[in-house]
């Protein structure tokens, strides 16, 4: 498994699905919205706003893996807030997945000013609640950091070698 986190406006959605912009693949939404790809899943859709596992409701964390418990997808790619916590990350390895994951390394102002831009804007609690929890994800698991100051282009080729990604654009396969 592959998930991106950082904190809000960091470049995980725009990230992610630039990676996977070349890969063929077919929209499922049920048992919640994820996408087929010949070499596994990405969790949650695409759009504009609040896109990736954010999509999702807010109660889809055991519906996930029950999925993946069922379904035994050889790769699954995921970013946003809605799954990134111990419990769901927890769940995932006990069922045999190696968890790796990405952080969007963005410094707060940048991401800010990115958020300000948007319809939505965050209050300060919901955003200090958001800077603690990447804080703390990543002093537990250590992720592979991409700059996300850097332009696009160059987050988007950072991810796109990695091998799960590699796995689902359909140019390596990869075993459980």
């Amino acid at each position: 498994m592959l998930y991106v986190i950082g904190i809000p406006g960091s470049g995980k959605t725009s990230t992610l699905y630039g990676a996977l912009a070349q890969s063929e693949y077919k929209v499922e939404p049920f048992p919640f919205a994820h996408e087929e790809h010949s070499g596994g899943i990405a969790l949650g859709r695409r759009r504009e706003q609040f896109g990736g596992t954010d999509a999702l409701s807010l109660a889809v964390q055991p519906k996930v893996l029950k999925f993946l418990a069922e379904q035994r997808p050889p790769v699954v790619v995921g970013e946003g807030d809605r799954l990134a916590t111990d419990s769901f990350f927890e769940g995932v390895q006990s069922l045999g997945y190696q968890l790796n994951l990405v952080l969007m390394d963005t410094p707060v102002e940048v991401a800010t000013a990115r958020v300000a831009g948007r319809v939505w804007n965050p209050d300060g609690k919901w955003l200090k609640g958001r800077l603690t929890k990447v804080a703390r994800l990543t002093m537990l698991y250590n992720p592979l950091r991409i700059d996300g100051t850097a332009p696009l282009g160059r987050c988007v080729a950072q991810l796109a070698e990695h091998p799960a990604i590699q796995q689902l654009r359909g140019k390596m396969r990869v075993t459980l």
